[in-house]
């Protein structure tokens, strides 16, 4: 009666499960890897939705604040810094006074910028939080321009995010859902949407990363 397995018969079962192996992990990683990028995304989506809201209900809409345009940054760390987890403010208006120059592509893999361009400078509202993203506030007179990183990464629409929060003519404030609009996300797409502007309505109406 014959026992056990022989030496061949291990190999090639070794053999099969490094093939399968092979097959399969890469996908697994790669969905992984899409759906840590969204629960982030989400992360931070909620964090600047609860701030906004908990800032409105003391200071009224940003629009209405009693703001110095000569120094604005210190407006928002009166009306709007005390409701997020900050580690720490970037200094000098720029936001490569805290994180390290590197260069920020689009969704089909060209470079589109870097975290030390000119006009990465949030007006002063550039900063840090406690989880290690980045956070660049960039207001004007009707919105609020949010641009984050999540993990330190490099790529629009998977880490790296904009948002426009602003006020209509009724006083409604929320983000803006046309810029959002999830068409303008796909790495396969027109310069829009390769830029990966409408991720963040993308990934919430699709409540996944599915690109």
């Amino acid at each position: 009666m014959k026992k056990g397995f022989t030496l061949a018969e291990v190999l090639i079962t070794l053999a099969i499960i490094g093939v399968v192996a092979a097959l399969t992990i890469p996908t697994v990683m790669a969905s992984y890897q899409k759906h840590s990028q969204y629960t982030a995304f989400m992360k931070m989506y909620n964090t600047l939705s609860n701030a906004l809201s908990l800032s409105e209900v003391e200071h009224g809409t940003f629009n209405l604040w009693t703001r110095d345009n000569n120094n604005i940054s210190q407006t928002f760390k009166t009306n709007f810094y005390p409701y997020l987890k900050i580690s720490k403010i970037c200094e000098e208006s720029k936001l490569s006074s805290c994180v390290s120059a590197y260069d920020i592509h689009m969704l089909n893999g060209e470079k589109m910028g870097s975290t030390d361009d000119e006009g990465n400078t949030g007006n002063g509202l550039s900063v840090i939080l406690n989880d290690g993203s980045w956070l660049l506030t960039m207001p004007a007179d009707s919105d609020i321009i949010f641009m984050f990183d999540t993990n330190g990464a490099n790529i629009m629409g998977r880490d790296i995010f904009e948002l426009i929060y602003n006020v209509d003519e009724q006083g409604n404030s929320g983000f803006d859902q046309e810029y959002m609009g999830s068409e303008f996300c796909d790495p396969n797409g027109d310069e829009y949407a390769q830029m990966g502007i409408g991720c963040p309505g993308r990934l919430i109406e699709k409540g996944k990363m599915d690109y």
